[in-house]
């Protein structure tokens, strides 16, 4: 904003660079733009200023700079497909652990408050089951031949759970034995004063 606003004198050399996107650069100049920026290339040029400003006018951008580079990829061709599909099971993923974890601390937490029993736990279950059946659905939709890959990777999100299933179990029982060691240090502390 303070650049903005001041008073350049006529003729006064500025340049500005702004980044866009970290890939290109736009420079602003107030004056000969198709002119020599360096001094070695000033004394490199030869003839009459006439001549120089027809070869100025003459100016073309070579049309390789607009050409897509190789290591670039299309998207819709069928490349970035499958790190799109990775990117949304992983996501997928983090919403059934999210499901198991959330059904595991209802299933801890015991029978609901009025003495009957939770209809939570049943919903939760089939709402996993729907999105599973979607996923499922919506995989053989779009990579027919990707079917045993599916599987391998269905097979494999299931033993995966299974662990961090026993795993979560294991950790509990260790908490609740410790609760219990310092329950009976407690008791026995008191016992001997």
């Amino acid at each position: 904003r303070d650049f903005i606003k001041l008073d350049f004198p006529p003729g006064f050399p500025v340049k500005i660079e702004i980044p866009l996107f970290h890939v290109l650069n736009a420079r602003i100049t107030f004056g000969n733009v198709n002119g020599c920026s360096t001094a070695d290339e000033s004394q490199g040029v030869e003839g009459t200023p006439a001549e120089a400003v027809s070869e100025a006018t003459n100016f073309e951008v070579d049309q390789s700079v607009f050409e897509i580079p190789e290591s670039y990829h299309i998207q819709d061709n069928g490349r970035n497909v499958h790190l799109q599909d990775e990117d949304y099971e992983i996501m997928q993923f983090a919403i059934q652990q999210s499901l198991l974890e959330s059904s595991r601390s209802q299933d801890l937490s015991g029978p609901a408050s009025n003495g009957g029993v939770s209809h939570t736990h049943s919903y939760e279950a089939q709402y996993e089951r729907a999105i599973q059946e979607s996923l499922l659905t919506n995989m053989e939709g779009r990579c027919p031949g990707g079917l045993s890959e599916s599987s391998r990777f269905d097979s494999d999100l299931q033993l995966a759970m299974e662990l961090s299933a026993k795993e979560l179990a294991e950790r509990e029982l260790r908490l609740q034995e410790e609760e219990a060691e310092l329950q009976q240090v407690l008791q026995l502390s008191l016992t001997e004063k």
